[in-house]
């Protein structure tokens, strides 16, 4: 816990040609939201005019509170002319997208490499 009882959430993260790849490694719910929706607005104004991918292949569980957050960075990057894919999503955090209908709002990948093969075709 940070200061204020805030809990402490780094993205770990990589750049590549035009796009960034962000790595995930902790659910994504009203606890962890707040603050990673703030790392993620820091990483937005630090790469504007990049693409992004979430890499979800540690997320074990998601809920409509972290949906939001990536639904918000998906529209921003939108605004911006970017995209955001997400990859390696588990059945779990599938059915939250599904049961909360937001599968024609995320491009969802099977894989990172789908997801990279799809921003540069």
């Amino acid at each position: 816990m940070g200061v204020f009882g805030e809990i402490m959430l780094s993205l770990k993260y990589k750049k590549k040609d035009n796009y960034i790849v962000v790595y995930f490694e902790f659910p994504l719910d009203i606890r962890t939201s707040p603050v990673i929706e703030r790392r993620l607005e820091t990483l937005l104004n630090q790469y504007e005019g990049f693409s992004f991918i979430f890499n979800f292949s540690q997320v074990a569980y998601i809920n409509s509170a972290g949906l939001g957050v990536i639904i918000l960075t998906a529209k921003k990057l939108e605004k911006k002319g970017k995209v955001l894919r997400i990859a390696n999503l588990n059945n779990a955090v599938k059915k939250v997208i599904k049961i909360l209908d937001a599968q024609s709002i995320i491009d969802i990948y099977e894989n990172e490499e789908e997801a990279i093969n799809s921003l540069i075709n």
